[in-house]
């Protein structure tokens, strides 16, 4: 089945009286996403308390960083979504979106190595257009159905304030 032919899993009908089912993203999830926010609200908050100090600056290059690694994993994720969604494709519509969904999963990792090549001001500039970009294309993979639908649960805050800490960062950059 070609994912134009997919649709969104069904949510199971509600019957009257009772409550939607509510989707629940996994506690390990939960946990470790949150975890994996630590790097960047420590790193943001030495940037902007200690700015210009040499200790802001290392700081502010680990955040380039964690950034660019977290971006990586990110498209590691869409590939293996794409992965999983088409399988050994065997048709050609399926090579196809194969091939293009591996394709969008590898270019958050080559952006994400240009920008540690970046000075820091264009490098968490480019980050934060790259997160919300991902999030976008990662929100149109729960609505196809390619993805489960905790992700989106899971993805909009993560994904929100690990923004916030890099734009804490480059707003202290620019008011200097």
């Amino acid at each position: 089945m070609s994912s134009s032919e997919k649709t969104a899993p069904s949510a199971p009908a509600v019957q009257p009286g009772k409550k939607k089912p509510r989707i629940k993203v996994p506690g390990s999830a939960t946990l470790l996403g949150y975890a994996g926010l630590i790097p960047f609200a420590g790193t943001a908050l030495i940037v902007w308390l200690a700015w210009p100090s040499p200790a802001a600056r290392d700081a502010l290059f680990a955040l380039q960083a964690y950034g660019a690694v977290i971006l990586s994993f990110l498209g590691g994720a869409r590939w293996g979504l794409a992965m999983a969604g088409h399988g050994y494709a065997s048709d050609t519509e399926t090579r196809r979106e194969l091939r293009m969904g591996l394709t969008a999963a590898v270019l958050p990792s080559v952006i994400a190595w240009l920008a540690l090549l970046m000075p820091p001001l264009q490098a968490l500039s480019v980050l934060i257009i790259c997160y919300g970009g991902q999030y976008l294309a990662d929100i149109q993979t729960v609505k196809a159905g390619d993805a489960p639908g905790w992700y989106r649960l899971l993805r909009t805050p993560l994904t929100l304030l690990a923004m916030a800490a890099m734009l804490a960062a480059l707003a202290r950059l620019i008011i200097g």
